[in-house]
């Protein structure tokens, strides 16, 4: 039997304090990788000094600068694409794997050829590598079939963190990540493989690790309307069209989309943004929720925003497992 291969492709941005810890990991795999891709997006640090210094450490390690910045979407997309190999995993520069992390998850593919993709816990750590907290997911270990795991994505992307281990061919069966988002771009792929017909495989053990910033540089509320923006897209372009094919309701989606926008418009970042960012937002919420885009964020606090989400969530979860449930007895 031919051996297959795997390859870490590792997207970066001004990281080069973190790029030697999550590169030490990859080299400390107990089943070693056969390509490590890491594509600089244009980094303004010494991104290329430090890449340049670890290649003399590990020789085999695939460079790339590139001349003008993709993206947080465009990056990634662009190196999981360079790699030929079977299985190619993508673990962002400030993140890192424990030595088990792509023997289980590659032995996890290869028992089910069904997963586009397989994962795992983590442990969130902080700037000083420090564990914080940990990820598990509620669901039971090991694989889930197509259509089970579409119902589950309809709230979001059902993994403790965006550290997977994909697929080649079903990679390149949904085209990669969408070039159009700016964020969601795991959820979204996530989405689009349940629809073409691929599984995913979970073992609920602590396999990576997972960095949580506290944003002292003040980047997230300029991201909320980005995030906003994006979720609509995922529902509008990828989980609605895939239900209505399937002929499955769209309450689910429906309620999801409701749900999701009153969480969002509790975020802080919002009340962060400037007045005409706060109008954008507003808009953008009842867009996503199906909502009269005259609710003001302040009136949706005032007539009770934390009771309707607490039914709404209820609700959700209660439809979602009962969908989910019918598809196991099928």
């Amino acid at each position: 039997m031919k051996k297959q291969t795997i390859a870490v492709c590792i997207p970066t941005y001004n990281q080069c304090h973190y790029l030697a810890e999550c590169l030490e990991s990859v080299f400390a795999q107990t089943l070693l990788p056969d390509e490590v891709w890491i594509s600089d997006d244009a980094s303004t640090d010494a991104t290329h000094e430090t890449v340049s210094k670890l290649m003399e450490l590990y020789p085999n390690i695939r460079y790339t600068k590139q001349a003008v910045r993709l993206g947080m979407s465009g990056n990634p997309r662009w190196v999981v694409q360079q790699p030929k190999t079977d299985f190619v995993a993508k673990l962002d520069s400030d993140d890192k794997y424990k030595p088990k992390y792509l023997e289980y998850l590659v032995e996890a593919l290869q028992s089910h050829p069904s997963a586009g993709y397989a994962h795992g816990d983590v442990d969130y750590i902080n700037e000083n590598s420090e564990i914080i907290d940990k990820r598990t997911l509620c669901r039971k270990k090991g694989y889930i079939n197509s259509n089970s795991s579409l119902y589950a994505h309809t709230t979001g992307f059902k993994v403790t963190a965006n550290i997977i281990l994909y697929r080649r061919d079903a990679l390149e069966h949904v085209d990669f990540f969408s070039p159009s988002l700016t964020f969601c771009d795991d959820w979204d792929i996530g989405v689009r493989l349940a629809d073409k017909g691929w599984g995913n495989v979970y073992i609920p053990e602590s396999l990576a690790s997972y960095r949580v910033w506290t944003d002292s540089q003040g980047l997230r509320p300029k991201r909320i309307l980005d995030t906003i923006s994006s979720t609509i897209e995922v529902y509008e372009k990828s989980l609605t069209p895939a239900f209505t094919k399937r002929g499955w309701s769209s309450r689910i989606i429906y309620r999801a989309r409701r749900n999701i926008a009153l969480h969002l418009s509790k975020r802080k970042e919002i009340s962060l943004l400037d007045l005409e960012g706060q109008k954008q937002a507003q808009v953008l919420l009842g867009e996503l929720g199906m909502f009269d885009i005259n609710l003001t964020l302040k009136s949706a606090q005032d007539t009770g925003i934390n009771k309707i989400m607490s039914k709404a969530t209820k609700k959700i979860r209660s439809l979602v497992r009962s969908q989910i449930i019918k598809i196991y007895k099928r």
